[in-house]
Order: structure tokens, then C-alpha cells, then sequence
């Protein structure tokens, strides 16, 4: 099997194959600006994209919001809230600390159709370095890849995978499709949540040595 290269090819891909017709693009000031221009060239669709500010960290300020809607980050329900619409497709790149990507997963995921997917980039940084749970400036994962695995764990009803390229594509599906599955081991998952709990920068060892079992890493 032949995967995407990176987050939008991943995009593109699931809507050839689902024709999506609401798409929300969401991301923070610090990066995932590759989703500026995803899906610019679908008139046919309707699509939102948030950029938001992290609060209480200090980031570099945002000087070009580009086609995004800007706002701080606990004003993201209220957001999607006044949208008042259900997506097929959500594409995320959370602010990588813990608080931020865990609650863009757990906030954005209600706001999926019964049969809607989730792209969430960064959940399987390449190195240790990468993973540091505070932001570091340059090619920095974080600990996104920890939230992702923490909601899974908390809904092992739906369907996960993470493809190895591109910082890791996490996929969260309310149905079966290419890719996922919900066969997750629940004694390792629940191990790693044990490690996250002590020290969250002590986790990616764990992870790289059971991620398969984990959150379904696909190479």
C-alpha cells in the first residue's frame, strides 16, 4: 500500500473517495500553514478555516491571518458554535502542548457529521526532540501525539490509525475506512496513560516501542 506523503495529499485522498461537503481547516499561529491552502480550488464546498492564538503562551503575534478567520484559543467553541454546522472533514494542527491538543480533539470531534473523519497532524514525531511537552521553536511535534492517544483510549468505539509520514497523520473516523481500526490494545494504551499522568516527557520511548499496539502506526 502506497500512503500519502504528507498532511494534504492525506486530504485530498479521502475526499476523492468521500466527496466531503463541509471542511473545517484549523490551526494555531506557530505552524500548519499548509492548510492555507488546502482545498482554496473547491468552490463547490463549504469550507471554514480557524487560525488561533495560543493564550497565556508566548508565541510569536501573527501578522498575516492569510484566508483564516483569527482568534484566541478559548474562544474556539464560541467560534464553532456561530458557524452552527457539522463537517464531514476536519483538518487540525493544534497547538502541540498537551492542554491546547487535547482539547481541539475532544472540542472539534463533536462537532463531526455521523460519518466524519479527522486529519491531525504531529502525532508521531521522528525523534525525542521533537516530543518536548513545552513549546521549543523549529520542527516541534510536542505532545500532540500523547492527546491523540488519550482520546482514543477514552473512545475506543471509533477508528484510529497514524500513518508514518509527515510528522504522523492521525486519522479518527466515526466509520470504518482505509486505513483505521479500532482493535487497539487497551493494557498498553492504558500504560501509556499511566507514563503521561507521571511525566507526559517520558512517554515517546513507550510509544516508539509499542506504537502499532498503541494507535495503529502504519509505515
Amino acid at each position: 500500500m502506497t500512503l500519502p506523503n504528507t498532511f494534504n495529499e492525506l486530504c485530498v485522498l479521502l475526499d476523492n473517495e468521500y466527496k466531503f461537503k463541509n471542511i473545517l481547516c484549523i490551526r494555531h499561529t506557530t505552524g500548519g500553514h499548509f492548510l492555507d491552502t488546502l482545498f482554496l480550488e473547491r468552490n463547490d464546498v463549504f469550507i471554514k478555516k480557524i487560525l488561533y492564538e495560543p493564550c497565556n503562551i508566548k508565541v510569536p503575534k501573527c501578522k498575516n491571518p492569510g484566508p483564516n478567520m483569527l482568534i484566541q484559543h478559548k474562544d474556539l467553541l464560541n467560534t464553532l458554535e456561530k458557524i452552527n454546522i457539522k463537517f464531514d472533514l476536519i483538518c487540525l494542527d493544534p497547538f502541540h502542548e498537551y492542554y491546547e491538543s487535547s482539547n481541539d480533539l475532544l472540542l472539534v470531534t463533536s462537532f463531526l457529521t455521523d460519518n466524519g473523519i479527522l486529519v491531525c497532524h504531529d502525532c508521531s514525531p521522528q525523534n525525542k526532540e521533537q516530543s518536548t511537552s513545552h513549546y521549543i521553536q523549529g520542527n516541534w511535534c510536542g505532545v500532540t501525539y500523547c492527546a491523540f492517544i488519550d482520546f482514543a483510549y477514552n473512545n475506543p468505539e471509533w477508528f484510529y490509525a497514524v500513518l508514518n509520514k509527515d510528522f504522523g497523520l492521525g486519522i479518527i473516523s466515526k466509520k470504518e475506512i482505509r486505513f483505521v481500526s479500532n482493535k487497539l490494545n487497551k493494557d498498553i494504551q492504558k500504560k501509556f496513560i499511566d507514563i503521561i499522568k507521571n511525566n507526559i516527557d517520558d512517554a515517546y520511548d513507550y510509544f516508539k516501542t509499542h506504537s502499532k499496539e498503541i494507535i495503529n502506526l502504519i509505515d
